[in-house]
């Protein structure tokens, strides 16, 4: 007779499994950036080379349509399948905000060719006031100004997210290895990560510089150069600051964070901190790695809540939900825009693509206000699909 008990203990939480994880929340970024960044300069004079950094334009197009669109409308139906009252609830960001940004956008396109009339100049003169020497608040029109100002809130989001993104990493994989930290200890890895974006937003908006999107002309703000270097030393001192934090928590506990809470941030430092950007891998590929790390986390709620609900149509309804994110995704950011721009010639009467524009810009920042209010651990359907099991 065989009197041996037989234990299993229970695996290790993940979203995928720990070593994909690894990979999705930043592993597979940094292989990425170290190749760039060792084949940029001298590397590119060799066609070998060169003619693989000229495709990485239509690569990453291409991508978007498995990836970065994807992620974008998980969000929406992760919000808005949540019911009547979740939405009501959070009314502001669900309701309000689309609706603004719509009466914004649309503000935009009727006034694009009217003159501004000084509409926007006490802006100019305001931001003068404190030192910003920038063009915002001077544009010939008022929807050209708008659509100026809509930009750099977008530009100003997105940041944000991704900073609040990576906290939320390092948050649910320190809950998944039972890592724990005060919350001051938490605020302070949050400040943190925040001055990764600072460093990036502030760097870009140093001077008055302006750039285009789909021929849409927005102003930096006219930082002052020595915000620049302030940013930095703040980024440095508190990256030290976490590095000591990170080492007291191990001498007073012996615990040590994850290499898969960890993954995350030293990926960010390396997408978004200025001497470390490789100009091609910021501009094309980050996008593609944060929406690779988004949808971990979308795969761990939605495959959760199939095996509650469909546990015997699983991959037919999994692989149902990813094609129909796709397909949302090609319209939202292109079909849709590009029939509007065609219908109303907004190449020709406007010298832009007008509503290429807007949908990036409506996306974009309604993305930051639906995550604002989805990912809370005070959420019961995040905190019991993401992090019960």
């Amino acid at each position: 007779m065989d009197l041996s008990f037989s234990t299993s203990a229970a695996p290790p939480k993940s979203l995928t499994t720990r070593s994909v994880d690894f990979w999705m929340l930043g592993g597979a970024s940094l292989v990425f950036w170290v190749l760039m960044f060792a084949l940029d300069g001298r590397g590119r004079e060799s066609w070998a080379v060169n003619h693989h950094f000229g495709n990485l334009a239509a690569l990453s197009a291409s991508m978007a349509l498995v990836c970065n669109y994807p992620h974008f409308m998980a969000s929406y139906r992760l919000a808005y399948s949540q019911g009547g009252s979740f939405v009501l609830k959070n009314w502001f960001q669900l309701l309000f905000v689309p609706v603004a940004l719509v009466g914004a956008l649309w503000w935009s396109y009727v006034f694009y060719l009217e003159p501004a009339r000084g509409s926007f100049e006490w802006l100019n003169h305001a931001l003068a006031a404190v030192g910003l020497e920038t063009s915002i608040g001077r544009a010939p029109t008022s929807g050209r100004e708008l659509m100026n100002l809509l930009l750099n809130l977008m530009y100003f989001t997105v940041g944000w997210h991704y900073a609040k993104q990576v906290y939320g990493c390092m948050r649910v994989y320190a809950s998944y290895d039972n890592y724990r930290l005060t919350p001051s200890q938490w605020r302070l890895i949050k400040v943190f990560l925040f001055t990764i974006w600072g460093c990036s937003f502030v760097h870009a908006n140093v001077g008055d510089a302006s750039r285009t999107l789909q021929k849409v002309t927005y102003y930096s703000v006219g930082l002052p150069a020595w915000c620049d270097m302030a940013m930095f030393g703040l980024f440095l001192y508190l990256l030290c600051a976490v590095a000591v934090l990170l080492w007291g928590v191990y001498q007073v506990t012996g615990q040590k964070p994850g290499v898969n809470m960890l993954i995350a941030p030293i990926a960010f430092v390396f997408w978004w901190s200025p001497p470390l950007v490789q100009v091609d891998f910021y501009l094309l590929v980050v996008p593609f790695f944060h929406s690779l790390q988004y949808l971990g986390f979308v795969y761990k709620i939605e495959r959760n809540q199939l095996q509650d609900t469909h546990p015997k149509s699983m991959e037919l309804r999994g692989g149902l939900i990813v094609l129909a994110l796709c397909i949302a995704g090609f319209l939202s950011f292109e079909l849709i825009p590009n029939t509007a721009d065609n219908l109303f010639a907004t190449n020709e009467s406007l010298q832009a693509w007008f509503f290429f524009a807007s949908a990036v810009i409506f996306i974009n920042v309604h993305h930051y206000f639906i995550d604002n209010v989805l990912w809370r651990f005070s959420n019961p359907r995040i905190r019991d699909s993401l992090l019960a099991r």
